[in-house]
């Protein structure tokens, strides 16, 4: 009895452990700029004009996505090319937060 629960206790740890390694989806990802934008306009890192134009680059990846998506496959060339994307407006997105601009 006790053998059986530390076996079974030891797959759910390795299982747990194993999705905390797992890069995050493109969709996760999106998800997590999306509210990285949200919270620089609350928090007055960015301007509305600011926030603007970077959801227009996370609307740029998602369309990305679905043109990807039209044919049934997404390619590991579309998902590289995807991926990039997502990069670039992270870096976007970190630049505009801390590009010491007045908020006031």
């Amino acid at each position: 009895m006790r053998t059986t629960l530390v076996v079974a206790v030891l797959v759910l740890s390795l299982g747990a452990a194993a999705q905390a390694d797992d890069p995050p989806t493109l969709k996760e990802r999106q998800q997590n700029q999306q509210e990285r934008i949200r919270r620089g306009v609350e928090s007055g890192e960015l301007t509305r004009k600011e926030a603007q134009r970077l959801r227009q680059g996370q609307r740029e990846v998602r369309e990305m996505h679905e043109d990807a998506r039209e044919d049934g496959v997404v390619t590991q060339k579309e998902r590289h090319a995807i991926r990039q994307e997502q990069k670039t407006q992270s870096e976007r997105i970190w630049k505009q937060k801390h590009d010491a601009q007045n908020r006031n």
